[in-house]
């Protein structure tokens, strides 16, 4: 078997019965013989998948196939998505509101797409949707505002849950926490609030303090903060306080004061100390500085 492992066809013959009697002969006595054998009978145990060249070229007509719509679906999912983009802007533009604030002590004239004017008083806000305003004159107000509005379709001012419609005239607005009040200068203005309504013609009021319903009358072209103050007719203390904060940025602490006591009357909107006299002085109520932004309030 020593030579033999010179030949290197040996073990290929055997496994054929390519080899002569003798050279099996030989090979059978050898050590090595029933090694090769128990390796070969294994590999005589092993059956070899049968190769279907047909099942074959199909899977792989499949595969090009499945390839070639993964192609095709790239660019229609990104147009769909582009698509879907361009409609989630679409919708954002078209009902993007436009907003107009101002901030203590300062006031400002806006002018609407109609060309209708809106003078926002200090500490206030406005809200529209500028893109559908044709179709729907509206505008959402929190402060006071006075507006001079074009004729044409209907005007409307929602506040809170307090509404106002026009169709040309001019008019203002004071709206806050539980406190509502139109004024009419020209025209005529529809006040709705909760628990009552009203048509005001010129020099005709309305509001609703905390839902108390109250209509009254004034001899005014304008409203008196346009010229530098803020008026006042049988209001409870509590509102003015606010405006005098709202206009001055101030913190007023008044502690044990009626707030339900009603002041009547004006206060400078450009002259903190004149305002505090005109006031709290009118109120029997004393004030002091706690410091540059604070007042407290006491009874006299």
């Amino acid at each position: 078997m020593e030579d033999n492992k010179k030949d290197n066809t040996f073990l290929a013959r055997w496994i054929n019965g390519k080899l002569n009697p003798k050279e099996l002969a030989d090979f059978e006595k050898s050590d090595e013989y029933h090694e090769y054998k128990k390796i070969a009978e294994a590999s005589d145990s092993l059956v070899m998948p049968k190769y279907d060249k047909e099942k074959a070229y199909r899977k792989l007509l499949g595969e090009i196939k499945s390839a070639r719509k993964t192609k095709q679906l790239v660019p229609s999912w990104l147009t769909g998505l582009a698509a879907s983009v361009l409609i989630i802007f679409g919708i954002y533009f078209m009902f993007r509101s436009t907003t107009v604030t101002t901030d203590s002590g300062e006031t400002l004239v806006h002018i609407l797409p109609d060309s209708s004017e809106v003078v926002l008083n200090s500490k206030s806000k406005i809200t529209y949707n500028k893109r559908s305003w044709d179709k729907q004159r509206s505008i959402k107000l929190e402060g006071e505002a006075f507006f001079k509005v074009r004729r044409g379709a209907k005007f409307e001012v929602l506040s809170n849950e307090n509404t106002v419609q026009v169709l040309g005239t001019e008019f203002n607005i004071r709206s806050y926490n539980n406190f509502f009040e139109v004024t009419c200068f020209k025209g005529k203005v529809k006040a709705m609030a909760e628990g009552g309504q009203a048509i005001l013609l010129p020099g005709q009021a309305f509001r609703s303090i905390h839902s108390r319903i109250e209509e009254y009358t004034f001899e005014k072209e304008i409203p008196d903060w346009i010229n530098g103050e803020s008026s006042f007719v049988r209001v409870p203390i509590l509102h003015v306080i606010r405006a005098l904060e709202d206009n001055y940025k101030l913190t007023i602490e008044y502690g044990n004061i009626d707030l339900s006591q009603e002041f009547t009357g004006s206060f400078s909107l450009t002259d903190l100390n004149l305002a505090l006299e005109t006031v709290f002085s009118a109120m029997n109520i004393t004030y002091s500085m706690k410091d540059s932004n604070t007042i407290i309030l006491s009874g006299k």
